[in-house]
């Protein structure tokens, strides 16, 4: 990633470029989701109505809880060809050339995720680079220009390696893409986004992040319950005086914040919470 974006600091025109594709609606279709009942890993997916540059296309996604969407498993292409106009979308694949393993026109390739990239012939066939061109005239660029992933309508409507948008020629252009959502805050083993669409969670500043992740007070709606009775009562109050002052020792639900003591703020979670679990 630190490779794309040098090149995106030193290139001309990105911020005309972000400045024209930020306008108008988020999203250029709802989002839809792959559901773990349909074999899917319960992520949801939108295209965007945004036309950006890669470098700015992955931070417009960042900040909207989400990020270029990634694809692992031959299903999940399958799935998202099945779903969504992708051609000519931007992915969350990129060459990374300060990895150990880079080399062109097939090395150092990750997704925006972390995970590696493999030119699995059902999800990525070819990573060709294709050399040779010149940059500014109808031809692939330099060697290397072909640093990001897209969907192609050439040959079944694969991925297919492309310019990032910021090395002008006719194959590097600002495009939109899909966005992804797959962060899960609260480890309760659902996309938060969808929670979030469904009124679970709260997110009022509206950046698909729920508000009591980024408070870091835990998105639990009965933390305040410590006996896991399924209400919080006298019981879970005299847990609270009684380990007052300590780490909540061999009841460690007491320190209901996390900070370390149990003190006043678990109190008020208590009163405040008192009451049948939701």
């Amino acid at each position: 990633m630190r490779s794309l974006r040098a090149l995106a600091a030193s290139s001309v025109g990105v911020g005309s470029i972000i400045a024209a594709g930020i306008s108008g609606s988020a999203l250029a279709q709802d989002a839809v989701q792959w559901r773990v009942e349909d074999g899917g890993n319960g992520h949801w997916y939108a295209t965007t109505a945004a036309v950006l540059a890669w470098i700015p296309l992955q931070d417009w996604c960042t900040s909207r809880g989400g990020h270029l969407a990634t694809l692992t498993t031959s299903n999940e292409l399958a799935w998202m060809k099945g779903r969504l106009p992708v051609v000519n979308r931007f992915v969350g694949g990129f060459q990374d050339t300060t990895a150990a393993d880079y080399s062109e026109p097939s090395g150092g390739w990750r997704w925006v995720t972390n995970e590696p990239l493999i030119a699995d012939p059902d999800i990525v066939p070819v990573l060709d680079d294709c050399p040779g061109g010149v940059v500014g005239v109808c031809g692939c660029g330099p060697v290397g220009a072909q640093n990001v992933l897209f969907f192609t309508s050439c040959c079944g409507v694969r991925l297919d390696d492309i310019g990032d948008g910021l090395i002008q020629n006719c194959d590097s252009i600002a495009r939109g893409g899909i966005i992804e959502w797959s962060a899960d805050c609260n480890a309760d083993g659902i996309v938060d986004y969808g929670q979030i669409r469904a009124g679970e969670l709260v997110d009022v500043n509206a950046n698909n992040i729920p508000d009591c992740c980024e408070a870091a007070e835990g998105c639990n709606p009965c933390l305040a319950d410590i006996d896991e009775s399924g209400a919080v009562n006298a019981v879970d109050l005299a847990a609270i005086l009684s380990n007052w002052g300590t780490n909540g020792g061999k009841y460690p639900r007491a320190d209901v914040d996390g900070n370390g003591d149990v003190d006043a703020a678990d109190l008020a979670a208590v009163l405040s919470g008192w009451g049948p679990c939701p």
